[in-house]
């Protein structure tokens, strides 16, 4: 089960929903009754994955409590090992032995649901706890923050004194007619961009990826389908997450703002997946020198962070190289920043783009050497390909336009209920009800496998 099951929409959200707001009303624990609807989520599918989400909140909370009483560090240094290790152990043990060409046949194991992305929430909290800038809470609190159905699998990764400080405030004071129409709103607007336009590019570009050959249109119509696919993939998801979080009253940090408008990978990375980059920012990047050391110290700053972020996505190598890619491209815009170089935005848009792109086509691609053959493609080096996918690009350039032209669903969603409410309503019931009659035949989000 998915945001864009129908079963989802059309039984469980409903069932929590009525079940939370009676909660509210009677003043008998909404906390609870969230908590027991994210366990009901998260074990669906497999219930004995239960066991290692509760383990970890409860062991993560009992460390962090250590910490706060200004225990030695020594706790925290085994409790991110310990997160680390559990995170090893499930997603990279095999890629290791595999790539060191140790004679250990690994057994595969079924990825934990959302372990990248709590792992990351838990290692924050235990970090700020030491640095003393995380205050004591419930182990009730804590495992909200950790298990909270609409981000515990794909996002965002909540900062836990975000959501702490919300759950200090009654519940009642944060629910309100508005709230409740934005999120019914954004959860709409995410449903369409799932359903109707991620999931109609995928069977279009799936098998060009798993193509031996391709040409330069092919080629071209798999990169900027797969950068338009994602884009609305898990953009669709944040809009999703951050409308049921607004429907319980809780306000989840937005993931989204225009990224392929950047005209620098800088700027890219404060607008795609924003929590991830602030996240690898505030306890990598900077703890490494960041931007405040010397040139040569922030170019290996930045290397290490987008590599561990590439290889965070997922145990191949494509990721790794995809993040030394990014990370490269930051360390040439560092470059040009300290010596106040900027080129024109035109041209800074355009190389941003070209980047972001062919870095897809890694990310996306099985092999670093299928990427590397697609990339020779798309610079015109094995022939023109199939024609018959020229339709097929015209229509991609025309979406990446409205792409570009459109604004941020949720900016729109802030600004529109004030200003016409009624119209916006409507726009938005019609894009839900045509994205509900889509969700039958939708697929699981991209963002699930990493």
């Amino acid at each position: 089960m998915h945001f864009a099951d129908p079963a989802f929409l059309l039984a469980f959200l409903p069932a929590v929903w009525v079940l939370f707001r009676l909660a509210v009303h009677v003043d008998r624990s909404p906390t609870l009754v969230l908590l027991v609807a994210s366990a009901a989520f998260y074990g669906w599918e497999r219930p004995d994955h239960l066991l290692l989400l509760a383990g970890s909140i409860v062991v993560n909370h009992r460390l962090a409590r250590r910490l706060q009483e200004g225990t030695s560090r020594r706790w925290l240094v085994a409790g991110v090992t310990g997160n680390l290790l559990l995170l090893g152990v499930f997603k990279y043990a095999r890629f290791a032995a595999n790539s060191l060409g140790m004679p250990v046949d690994v057994p595969r194991v079924v990825l934990p649901l959302g372990l990248s992305f709590f792992t990351f929430q838990q290692i924050g909290f235990l970090v700020d706890s030491a640095r003393g800038h995380a205050q004591p809470v419930k182990l009730r609190d804590h495992a909200l923050f950790v298990a909270f159905f609409p981000q515990l699998i794909a996002g965002p990764i909540v900062h836990h004194s975000a959501f702490h400080d919300q759950l200090r405030t009654p519940w009642r004071d944060r629910l309100s007619p508005r709230h409740t129409g934005m999120g019914l709103a954004l959860i709409c607007l995410g449903l369409f961009k799932k359903t109707v336009v991620a999931d109609r590019i995928a069977p279009l570009i799936d098998p060009l990826f798993r193509a031996s050959s391709t040409g330069l249109i092919d080629a071209w119509t798999a990169a900027l389908g797969y950068t338009l696919q994602l884009f609305y993939d898990f953009g669709g998801y944040a809009d999703l997450a951050l409308g049921i979080g607004l429907l319980v009253g809780l306000q989840l940090p937005p993931n989204f703002d225009a990224p392929y408008r950047a005209t620098t990978l800088r700027a890219f990375w404060r607008r795609w997946h924003i929590t991830l980059g602030a996240f690898l920012r505030a306890y990598l990047y900077v703890p490494l020198g960041g931007r405040r050391a010397t040139l040569n110290r922030e170019w290996a700053a930045l290397l290490v962070t987008f590599a561990l972020g590439g290889l965070w996505h997922g145990a191949a190598w494509t990721f790794v190289w995809w993040g030394l890619l990014h990370g490269a491209g930051m360390a040439l815009d560092a470059w040009l920043r300290r010596r106040r170089w900027a080129l024109p935005t035109a041209l800074s848009w355009t190389a941003t783009f070209a980047t972001v792109v062919f870095g897809w086509v890694l990310f996306r691609s099985a092999t670093v050497a299928r990427a590397m053959d697609l990339w020779a493609a798309m610079l015109g080096g094995q022939g023109l390909g199939n024609t018959d996918h020229l339709r097929h690009l015209a229509v991609l350039v025309g979406l990446l336009m409205a792409t570009l032209a459109l604004p941020v669903s949720w900016r729109w969603v802030r600004t529109s209920m004030d200003r016409t409410p009624r119209w916006s309503a409507l726009v938005c019931a019609a894009a839900g009800l045509v994205g509900l009659l889509h969700a039958t035949q939708t697929v699981a989000f991209v963002y699930y496998r990493f």
